[in-house]
Order: C-alpha cells, then structure tokens, then sequence
C-alpha cells in the first residue's frame, strides 16, 4: 500500500525543533507517513534573518516563486496531502498561496493561537500618542503595518477548495471558520507535554529548579526587528541582560535554588554572551523536561512555553522591566495572560517579597480555563496531535480511493 505523503510547505527555516513539536517523526515511524518539507525563502525580508538555530537536514529550498513553481508542477501529487505554514506576510506568499487555492490537492492550516494574549488594547492618550509616535518617527514599522494590512485584506479572496483547519480550543478565528472544514486539535506545547506525562505518571516529583524562559532579543534579532518596530524602543542590551542577571541571582539566594535558562526555540544552540555564568539547557524538550519538576517558572515577557506550567500547576512569574514600558502590545499581553491565569505581573528591577510570596500561588480553577481555551480540545484530550493527523490524512486517502 502507497504511503501518504504529508508536504510541509513553510516559511523562511525549519529547524530541528519544529520537526520535533510537529510530531513529524512519531508520523513517518508510527503511522508510515512520508514527509517532505519544502522551505519557501521569498516569504519574509532576508535581510534580517530571526531564526539562528540549527536547520532540519533533509530540507527542499525554494529559493524563488518561479523555483518554487517548478517544484510543485513537478511534484507527485497523488496520496498527497499539503500542511501549509505560510501566513499572510508577503506578496510572494499571498502568489503561493493564490497558486495552492487553485489545486485540488487536500490543505490543512494551523490556525491556532498557542497562548493567550493579542487581546485589543484600550484606546488611552498614551495609546493614542504612541500611535502618532510610531506614524511620524518610524516609516518603516508603519509601512510594514500597512503591507500587511492589505495582504490580509486580499488573502481573504482566495478560496480554498479543500482546506481544512487544525483547531485548538474555544477560540475561533470566524473570518476562517465560515467557509472550511474543521478539525479538533491541540497546542503542540499540550501535545508534548502529553507523551512527557504518560511516562511520569503515578511517579513523585521533586522541584528541582528555577526556570528562566528567555527570549531571542534584544541580543539576537527578533519579529521586532523583522518588522522594524525594534527601533521604536533602543534597548541598552548591556543593561538588559546586567539586570536579568542580577534579578536571577536574587532569585537563587532567596529560594537558595539553581536557575536553569531555556532559550527561545530561534536561537537553540547559539551562544548569548551575557550568560557566561548560567546553566542553560538548548535540548529540543528543555521546556517540556523541566518545567513539570520546577519550583516555578519566570518569563522574559510572553512565551508559549508557560503552558508547561499551567499544565502542571506551577507559579508563573511573567516579568518585565522599565525598557519595555513602551511596547504597549507586550505589557497589554502580559496583564491580560495574568488576569486569566491568576500569575502576576513583576519588575524584575523591582524585587520586593510581597510580590514573590503572591506570585507563589496558583489558580487551578483558571489553569483549567486557560487549558480548554488556548491548549487542548477537550474532546480529544487524550490523543496527541500525530495520532489526530494520521486519523485525519487516513480519512482523507480513504475518500478519495
């Protein structure tokens, strides 16, 4: 019997953590399923790279459209089912995209938002101020804003002839979810921290350590400078990571316990000089590994991986400092995710014990809401997402004979 083929078309790089939170090895030695990823370049400005970690090996570039063009009319397309990964953030893509619109091959999209956050933030004369700031001072933030306003607007006129999207929880995209089919999914953070579970269950864990959830900038390039909204804010780096560091050896003395540092999934692998002195732990599954056997997690502004935490019940320090004052969206981000989970929101340059012995507690009952809304689908909570895949391109192949 012919093997399905899953082709994995995305954006810019794919590295060895994407292979592994997709599941994509479990489905090709599990559930015999044939990937093939296709790396599309042209989708996003090359000039500023935001992924340093390591690339997946066995990897198809497309260097160009009229490449990329050339490999999919080329391509066999039977038992095929495509996963597409490039969003609305170029006109290059919005041509792919026009291109797969038009096949009759079966598309799944991820439409999901992995945590909370992206919430609207409320109109004020600081919010108003910054707004103008941003229109006068930094044209190419706005222009970027704008491009990107009207390749969403023009996305939203192709249509998809057998597109199904990967939905995870109760919140819904409605622009998308009025004219596709739709499948039960989870976060691929749950869906790890699922096969992680099963091999610690019934055991007794020990707190272990502190986790740090560091963040790519301002030491390596982030979306910020992607998009060039990271010159809004001049970040002095020296400062930033001087105060890091002096919040977490505090941290250690007080709880006289280790921190161990979990870099972004961007920069896996890649050395930050300012954490000469730190434990850091760049493995694939440091976040899943670690966090369910910590004291507590303290992040570096908004991360997916305080799902880990949520998951099994531990403090969730989100913290910030006096150089982030100005980007509303991650403050907006941050005091929203503490007001739905119970965490709190902490100065790292404000270190007072008030705030440590409150942010100590967890809310169980919002743990759970946070969980159904943003993670899992409670329907399929015990199935991971390669086991949700397979059944759903087995479905797909079995139509189609």
């Amino acid at each position: 019997m012919k093997k399905i083929t899953l082709l994995v078309i995305y954006p810019r790089g794919f590295t060895n953590f994407d292979y592994h939170k997709w599941e994509f090895e479990e489905l090709k030695r599990k559930y015999n399923v044939k990937i093939i990823i296709n790396v599309v370049d042209p989708t996003v400005n090359r000039k500023v790279d935001t992924l340093f970690s390591r690339s997946y090996r066995n990897i198809i570039f497309s260097r160009s459209i009229k490449e990329w063009l050339k490999f999919f009319s080329k391509f066999d397309k039977k038992n095929t089912i495509i996963l597409n990964q490039l969003d609305s953030i170029s006109f290059k893509s919005l041509v792919i995209n026009y291109f797969l619109s038009k096949s009759e091959i079966p598309i799944l999209i991820n439409r999901n938002p992995q945590l909370s956050g992206d919430e609207k933030i409320p109109l004020s004369t600081k919010v108003l101020l910054n707004y103008l700031k941003t229109i006068l001072f930094n044209p190419s933030y706005t222009f970027f804003s704008i491009k990107f306003i009207l390749i969403r607007f023009l996305f939203s006129f192709l249509n998809f002839k057998n597109m199904t999207i990967l939905n995870v929880g109760k919140k819904i995209n409605k622009h998308f979810y009025k004219k596709n089919k739709i499948i039960g999914f989870h976060s691929w953070d749950y869906s790890r921290y699922q096969k992680i579970n099963l091999k610690r269950k019934n055991k007794k864990l020990k707190n272990k350590n502190i986790i740090f959830l560091d963040q790519p900038g301002p030491y390596f390039p982030d979306d910020h400078t992607l998009s060039g909204k990271d010159t809004m804010f001049n970040y002095d780096i020296k400062k930033w990571y001087a105060d890091i560091n002096s919040y977490l050896d505090k941290i250690e003395e007080i709880y006289k316990t280790k921190v161990v540092v979990v870099p972004h999934p961007k920069v896996k692998g890649v050395k930050n000089i300012f954490y000469k002195k730190r434990e850091i732990d760049h493995s694939n599954d440091a976040a899943e590994k670690l966090i369910p056997t910590s004291k507590f997690i303290i992040t570096c502004g908004m991360t997916t991986a305080i799902s880990f935490a949520i998951l099994s019940n531990k403090p969730i320090f989100l913290t910030y400092c006096e150089q982030q004052l100005n980007d509303l969206r991650e403050l907006a981000d941050l005091e929203y995710t503490a007001k739905i989970t119970g965490a709190h929101v902490i100065n790292r340059n404000d270190l007072r014990r008030s705030n440590l012995l409150r942010s100590m507690q967890t809310n169980k009952t919002l743990y759970n809401k946070y969980k159904y809304r943003y993670l899992a689908t409670q329907e399929y909570e015990h199935e991971r997402n390669s086991k949700l895949i397979s059944k759903f391109l087995k479905g797909i192949k079995g139509s189609r004979k």
